[in-house]
């Protein structure tokens, strides 16, 4: 007989995770991205959302530490990815998947969508993952 072994989360699992819940939020903010388009408010509500999914995935993962670590992944990934855009080597996936959910932040952030904009809007997603993570620990004491 075999025995089944209980599902683990692991990094590469949440990473996928987070690819596949950036990419709707990517979708419906992406065409003003392109065109350097100020945000709706629909896309402003859309960023608004992913970020407190964010919150809530690295709070409820933080007891195994798997959310922090794979957020640190995939935002440090994602920024490491963005920087050949300073060199103007345009990186469209990366800059669809890291920074297309975030860009309804722009209605608060008034510069252009250049990397700028991408590397700042990253820094702020992952400083939610920052707070989310050490409340989660807090609340699952």
């Amino acid at each position: 007989m075999t025995s089944q072994k209980p599902f683990v989360t692991r990094v590469g699992h949440v990473i996928i995770f987070f690819l596949v819940l950036s990419v709707p939020f990517s979708m419906l903010n992406f065409n003003a991205y392109l065109k350097g388009n100020i945000p709706s408010i629909t896309q402003l509500l859309s960023s608004l959302v992913f970020i407190l999914l964010w919150f809530l995935c690295t709070l409820f993962m933080s007891k195994s530490n798997v959310g922090i670590k794979a957020s640190s992944w995939f935002w440090g990934g994602g920024a490491l990815l963005l920087i050949p855009a300073y060199f103007d080597i345009s990186n469209i996936p990366a800059f669809f998947i890291f920074s297309g959910p975030l860009y309804g932040l722009r209605y608060f952030i008034t510069m252009p969508s250049d990397i700028n904009l991408a590397l700042i809007c990253i820094a702020v997603v992952y400083g939610v993952s920052l707070i989310g993570w050490p409340l989660g620990k807090l609340i699952n004491r």
